[in-house]
């Protein structure tokens, strides 16, 4: 959500220095009766000089016009999608209904314990699930200690790698499917991710929420 906004005095229209000139001649006492006119003296005449407040009233309300209209030229310059595009976006749709579940647990996986009822020695730590027993429980193994808990999803959460390294996407479109992680957006909680195997191998999968994908386990790293 965030499309995921100017100064007072250049959104009137008001220039500082016209309200001085206008405050000085507001100042000056009228000519009437026997005083002078623009064209010279004249009895009985009143001079009429031109209201400042007036011109600056209708310029701002001309540049007000002028910026209200330029946000609709904008949204009318925005790119259509291709065929190929809607389509492709109407099979993650598709992908996404059929695939989004709530149970992500995976063998493979690493995931971060955290529960603090579980004590000290393992809350906050990092383990392999080596074994999904039903749909929300697992066998974890510890990477630090070795210990092996029999553990509720909810008591755990994904891991995101090292750009570069692999992942395997837990839930929605894609789920089941090894990635490559691409980039990573702190400020959205999302990802990007490459996908590295089946038909779609090789696509660049935009907006992935963190809890949709997690490390996967290498042997020799032990993080």
């Amino acid at each position: 959500g965030g499309e995921k906004r100017k100064d007072v005095s250049s959104a009137s229209g008001v220039d500082l220095a016209t309200l001085e000139e206008e405050k000085t001649v507001r100042n000056k006492p009228a000519l009437t009766g026997t005083g002078a006119t623009a064209n010279g003296p004249s009895s009985g005449s009143t001079l009429q000089l031109p209201n400042p407040l007036k011109t600056l009233t209708a310029q701002a309300s001309k540049e007000k016009k002028k910026k209200v209209k330029e946000p609709p030229k904008m949204e009318s310059r925005k790119r259509k999608l291709t065929a190929l595009e809607e389509i492709r976006l109407m099979e993650e749709q598709r992908k996404e209904k059929r695939n989004r579940r709530d149970n992500w647990l995976a063998e493979g996986i690493v995931v971060k314990v955290v529960a603090q009822k579980l004590g000290d020695r393992h809350y906050k730590k990092k383990g392999v699930v080596r074994e999904v027993i039903s749909l929300y429980t697992g066998i974890v193994q510890l990477l630090d200690s070795k210990d092996k808990l029999k553990i509720d999803q909810a008591h755990l959460e994904t891991v995101i790698p090292a750009i570069g390294r692999p992942v395997l996407v837990v839930n929605g479109a894609y789920r089941g499917l090894r990635a490559i992680l691409e980039s990573l957006d702190s400020k959205n909680f999302c990802v990007s991710v490459r996908i590295d195997q089946g038909t779609t191998r090789g696509r660049l999968v935009e907006g992935v929420p963190y809890e949709d994908i997690s490390k996967l386990y290498v042997p020799e790293e032990q993080s």
